[in-house]
Formats: structure tokens, C-alpha cells, sequence
């Protein structure tokens, strides 16, 4: 994420706050409520600075976290729990589109 480090402060913090709590539960209107500025606001601000929505760099933060835990063994279920994902399936989904493989074809690829 550091490269996505912006000029705006706005963008800035809600860059740290995905790097420091992508497991927690992140939205842009939490952090948008806490700066004191609307949401739509701080989504225009954050794709004009990083070239990507909020939610996709969030995503791409818990997945590369995802595939450290998988490198280490942990298992799939507990990986999707561990990275912040509320839910097995939608990890599974989300690391497909950003992977281009499911979690299992992941590690028989790579491990």
C-alpha cells in the first residue's frame, strides 16, 4: 500500500487504516464518518488517488494476507476468518477475482 500513498490526506488515512486493520471489519462510510466527510466524498477522492475503488485495495490487502496464511498451512476456513472475511464462500469468490484461482487451486498450484 505504500505506493498508493497520496497527496490527500483523506486518501492517506483511509490507506493506513486498510493497512493496519484490513482483518477488522472496514467500510468507507465508518472511516469517512470518523474524518467528517461523507462517503461518496472520500470514494471519489480514494479512485481519483489509487486508481481503485476502497473496497477493491482492502481486498487485495486481505488476500495477500490470505496467501501468507495459506503458505504457513493454516487452513482455508480459518484463513477467510483470520483475513476479515465474514463469510467462507464470499472469501472464496473474492480471492478467485483477485487470484484467478480458488483457494485449493491456489495451493496445488503454488504449494
Amino acid at each position: 500500500l505504500d505506493e498508493l500513498r497520496a497527496q490527500d490526506d483523506y486518501v492517506d488515512i483511509a490507506l493506513q487504516r486498510i493497512a493496519d486493520d484490513s482483518t477488522q471489519h472496514l467500510s468507507i462510510e465508518g472511516i469517512a464518518d470518523e474524518l467528517g466527510v461523507s462517503a461518496s466524498y472520500l470514494s471519489r477522492r480514494f479512485k481519483a488517488v489509487t486508481g481503485q475503488t476502497f473496497l477493491d485495495t482492502l481486498n487485495m490487502q486481505r488476500i495477500q494476507k490470505a496467501v501468507g496464511l495459506l503458505h504457513e498451512g493454516v487452513r482455508t476456513a480459518a484463513v477467510a476468518e483470520r483475513t476479515g472475511f465474514s463469510d467462507y464462500k464470499h472469501f472464496c469468490a473474492v480471492f478467485k477475482r483477485c487470484t484467478g484461482l480458488t483457494p485449493r487451486e491456489f495451493l496445488r498450484v503454488h504449494y
